[in-house]
């Protein structure tokens, strides 16, 4: 069975391609017992259809980050990430 670390980046695998039977079958009996992954697979999902509605109504175009931001966010992820691990 995978754990809820595995759950999470299957369930991030799966918006870009279907998984494998086994694969998508772990994580279906994970997500039957496991309330906040469950919580995240629907959080996720939500922001995949916003972000693939958003890219595809031309508003892309417009927007740029400047690059001070995009360090900014980068250092940040790369802040939570040494958290997590």
């Amino acid at each position: 069975m995978v754990n809820c670390k595995q759950a999470s980046e299957l369930m991030s695998q799966s918006m870009d391609a279907p998984l494998p039977f086994g694969k998508k079958i772990s994580l279906k009996f994970h997500l039957m017992m496991c309330h906040g992954c469950t919580n995240f697979l629907s959080q996720i999902s939500f922001l995949h259809k916003v972000v693939s509605h958003f890219d595809t109504c031309g508003h892309c175009e417009s927007m740029h980050l400047s690059d001070e931001a995009k360090k900014r966010i980068q250092e940040t992820l790369l802040k939570q990430q040494d958290k997590v691990v």
